[in-house]
């Protein structure tokens, strides 16, 4: 055998020895499509964790979701509040034929003892400095930047207004016809003199082309039911959800948020949902207007340094995806399709680390839920294969 022939061998030999140890290995990682479009069931589903609830209540007006009437003013939802702070979300589009105004009528009843100290923390208008818009021809992009503006909004108490017994403060909206608005607000009260008890107000959700004269006792439009009989409207006495995700980076993992409740697609979460606490029709599947804090932990158990994405995928249909990573807001950018999706960090684990974040998530209205949030370790094909070989023998 020739020296040249003796080293071809060699390559070949070594070749075949690479080939065959990769071969050995556990199944290898899937490849992320590079159409970001993930199919349903890729990898391996996490146990779903318990969360806790928490936050004030939540306010939900979206029933019906389509307005289609309105000639003086209506009442979209009511109810009285009576804890120190609370949030309200509603989404609803304007078909009445004409312009109209849509929001939030706060109320401190006539028969008060005190005046109220009115306070709004995050919002989607940027309140009380700014006055953005949420109004837009397409619903899920009104959806998107009402929460954009929630999550980049800031979250301490800043005052609004003082409201003697018997006064109105309005947030409203003007909604063209063929248009949807999207509403996000935090809110604080609290006795404006003396009183340590918590006051109550009232809270509308307002339809109208003039204010009424008393918001409190504008007639409530009935809600659309489903076929199953329950409506996305009520008072929840929950806002938020924190919980701990906890995953290895041996495979491909996810985890649903946000879904449907029941049903062949329910992979709920302990604790996610739960029922209006004024009405046994009360339901909100999605948890709109519900913000989910994560604690993201993902270790390397692996000798290698591993690639780690963190994706989420809009697994339930057309999604708009807003988040913050550690306080720091992101989006998707652009309207995902069914399966479309999107990776919001990319990192480099090295071997025995643990990478450890705080994933800040909400579905915005307008949006289809679930979204899945897939851990995702490897490389893509193109930082795997040697493209050619320049042998010199």
């Amino acid at each position: 055998m020739t020296l040249r022939h003796a080293a071809l061998a060699a390559v070949i030999i070594l070749i075949a020895l690479a080939f065959a140890v990769g071969m050995s290995c556990a199944d290898p990682l899937p490849y992320l499509p590079s159409d970001m479009r993930i199919p349903d069931m890729t990898g391996t589903p996490l146990a779903p964790p318990n969360l806790v609830m928490t936050g004030g209540p939540l306010v939900m007006s979206n029933s019906p979701e389509t307005i289609e009437g309105v000639y003086t003013a209506a009442a979209l939802y009511r109810t009285t509040m009576s804890k120190d702070h609370f949030r309200v979300f509603f989404h609803h589009r304007n078909l009445t034929g004409k312009p109209i105004k849509i929001g939030i009528a706060i109320t401190n009843p006539a028969s008060a003892k005190c005046s109220v100290d009115l306070f709004t923390g995050r919002n989607c208008q940027m309140l009380p400095g700014g006055c953005q818009s949420t109004v837009s021809s397409d619903p899920a992009t009104a959806g998107s930047i009402a929460l954009k503006n929630w999550l980049q909004s800031k979250q301490d108490d800043r005052y609004l207004g003082s409201l003697a017994p018997g006064t109105t403060h309005y947030i409203l909206q003007d909604v063209g016809h063929e248009s949807t608005v999207t509403g996000m607000y935090d809110f604080g009260i609290r006795a404006a003199v003396g009183s340590k008890d918590c006051p109550s107000v009232i809270v509308t959700v307002l339809a109208c082309v003039d204010l009424p004269d008393d918001p409190t006792v504008v007639s409530v439009l009935q809600p659309d039911r489903s076929p199953e009989g329950w409506y996305r409207r009520g008072t929840f006495a929950h806002s938020d959800r924190v919980g701990r995700v906890e995953c290895d980076v041996s495979g491909v993992s996810w985890l649903d948020i946000a879904g449907p409740p029941n049903g062949p697609h329910a992979r709920l979460m302990g604790n996610e949902v739960e029922k209006a606490i004024d009405d046994p029709y009360g339901m909100n599947p999605g948890n709109y207007g519900v913000v989910y804090s994560l604690r993201l932990v993902i270790k390397n158990p692996t000798p290698d340094p591993v690639r780690t994405r963190c994706i989420i995928s809009a697994a339930g249909g057309p999604s708009f995806s807003n988040i913050a990573v550690n306080q720091a807001y992101s989006e998707s950018g652009k309207l995902l399709d069914s399966y479309g999706s999107w990776v919001f960090k990319d990192f480099s684990l090295d071997p025995t680390q643990t990478a450890d974040f705080r994933l800040d998530f909400s579905l915005p209205g307008g949006s289809n839920g679930a979204h899945r949030l897939y851990i995702w370790p490897g490389d893509d094909p193109d930082r795997n294969v040697v493209k050619s070989i320049d042998l010199q023998l």
